[in-house]
């Protein structure tokens, strides 16, 4: 049994400090590249659309090989670790996710070269976004990991609350160059935050260690079936991500839709410190079946919504739901794990999460095609109540 296990092993909730120098820069570091991801990921195919001309198609694209170039890099962390720390492979890919948001400014180049740099971003910050909170959650009190997760998550949603309202103001008001611009200086702001980070001495060589013994997995396998679990939470939620807005503009409440993430984004900045220090305490299954039945009620709220309420309504219920399920999921497979690395691990994690999120959109796009927003959003309430049986199943 590994750090984190042991102090819930003994049952107290350790009195050392969370917010330490290092884990502000962490934050603040996860934060930083949050909002780039959204800033981009909700712009750049009505940007390739317009400045070249292409179909919905192509542009979408440039959502599409981003989220592949984020799986590769978490893999490529895990391969990278044998040789490196943590810190040092993430100043390395902070760096290149600054050159790649420079060269978004070269938009005479065509569509080809903006889909290659948008592989080259993803890869570069599934790499970051696998060891910023790693990093973190190596240096967080064992018996305070789940108050922690918590508290770190939190740079996850400012981001999403921040993000894509600042895209919208910022493209509609101004121009691309301005947001590349912010882009740009977040990305160096993030590179000074990790390299004015000094990673603890007990953290150092730890993993590098374990990983070499193991000829470097690419997986936890010790996490897999847990991390499947939030694959099925992530797929449900796509549908949210994915045609909420479109969904809204139907129903003639469009203007409502970008606010719903605003009330995702308020609801869990009051909420997770709480569900953190209930995990601590009390476990993750009572914070996560409730969770996943939230979850499902939302869902079943979207589909039968046809006033601005009920459509906001299920802002707070994705955060209590899917959004809960991340920070404590996230804390829960750490704990559980029985491998030292505590990288290989997120990765596990984000891999099947980013993965979720990447299928769900294209499989229930043929489902809203054929049967509608209603039956589909139905649909993945069921999928959502039936993660409580497998979920039972794995435990």
């Amino acid at each position: 049994m590994d750090g984190h296990a042991n102090g819930y092993a003994n049952g107290r909730v350790k009195s050392s400090p969370i917010f330490t120098s290092g884990f502000v820069r962490l934050f603040a570091c996860n934060l930083f590249l949050v909002v780039i991801y959204f800033l981009l990921m909700t712009t750049m195919a009505l940007h390739a659309a317009t400045l070249y001309g292409v179909d919905s198609a192509l542009a979408g694209l440039t959502a599409s090989v981003f989220l592949v170039g984020g799986i590769a890099g978490r893999v490529v962390c895990v391969r990278l670790e044998c040789r490196f720390s943590l810190r040092q492979i993430g100043l390395a890919f902070l760096a290149l996710q600054t050159v790649a948001v420079a060269l978004y400014f070269m938009e005479f180049v065509g569509i080809s070269f903006l889909l290659a740099v948008r592989l080259l971003h993803g890869v570069a910050f599934g790499v970051a976004n696998t060891v910023v909170p790693a990093l973190a959650i190596d240096g967080l009190p064992a018996g305070r990991l789940g108050e922690g997760t918590g508290y770190f998550m939190l740079s996850n949603t400012l981001g999403i609350g921040i993000g894509p309202l600042m895209s919208v103001l910022i493209v509609v008001g101004i121009d691309y160059s301005v947001l590349f611009s912010i882009c740009l200086v977040l990305s160096a702001l993030s590179l000074v935050l990790l390299r004015t980070y000094r990673e603890p001495a007990a953290a150092k060589g730890r993993p590098i260690a374990s990983i070499r013994a193991r000829k470097a997995p690419i997986v936890d396998s010790s996490t897999v079936k847990f991390s499947f679990f939030m694959f099925l939470i992530a797929f449900a939620y796509s549908s949210i991500n994915a045609f909420v807005e479109s969904y809204a503009d139907e129903l003639g409440l469009g203007l409502f839709a970008p606010f719903v993430f605003l009330v995702y984004a308020a609801v869990l900045l009051l909420i997770r410190p709480v569900t953190g220090k209930l995990m601590d305490r009390y476990g993750e299954d009572v914070i996560l079946y409730p969770s996943i039945a939230s979850m499902g009620a939302g869902l079943i709220l979207v589909a039968f919504a046809r006033d601005p309420l009920s459509l906001l309504a299920c802002g707070v219920f994705m955060a209590t739901g899917f959004g809960t399920c991340m920070s404590v999921g996230q804390a829960a497979a750490v704990k559980i794990s029985t491998s030292s690395s505590t990288s290989l691990t997120v990765s596990t994690f984000f891999i099947l999460c980013d993965a979720g999120c990447g299928i769900g959109p294209f499989v229930l796009g043929f489902l809203v095609s054929g049967c509608g927003y209603e039956a589909m959003y139905v649909a993945c309430a069921l999928i959502a109540f039936a993660t409580t049986i497998y979920y039972r199943l794995i435990r």
